[in-house]
């Protein structure tokens, strides 16, 4: 009888679930100027300031064709060779970077 307890405890849990993560950085302010300097030291890089291609996507292409979560997925998590940052930078800090990037790069 006590695989009934742990049943509905799994159940609830599955319920409630947990915030997403790229939910709870969307919500967040970003600050262009922190963005700035976060990029600087860990995104330029692959990706030059220009918004050219280096190691990385060219930002000034791709950039305008992401919405904001899509952005904060990929900054967070990483795709192809990019790595996630997510282990690296806060939720404020991604957020800080989304709002520079977007600002910069699809004015």
């Amino acid at each position: 009888m006590r695989l009934v307890p742990v049943l509905a405890a799994a159940l609830l849990f599955t319920a409630c679930g947990g915030s997403d993560p790229v939910d709870d950085i969307l919500a967040l302010d970003g600050d262009t100027t922190n963005g700035a300097t976060l990029f600087s030291s860990n995104c330029v890089s692959c990706h030059p300031a220009d918004g050219s291609a280096g190691t990385g996507s060219a930002l000034s292409e791709v950039v305008p064709t992401l919405d904001d979560a899509s952005m904060v997925a990929t900054i967070s998590n990483g795709i192809g060779i990019m790595p996630a940052f997510s282990n690296n930078l806060t939720n404020q800090e991604i957020a800080d970077v989304q709002a520079y990037v977007r600002e910069t790069y699809d004015p």
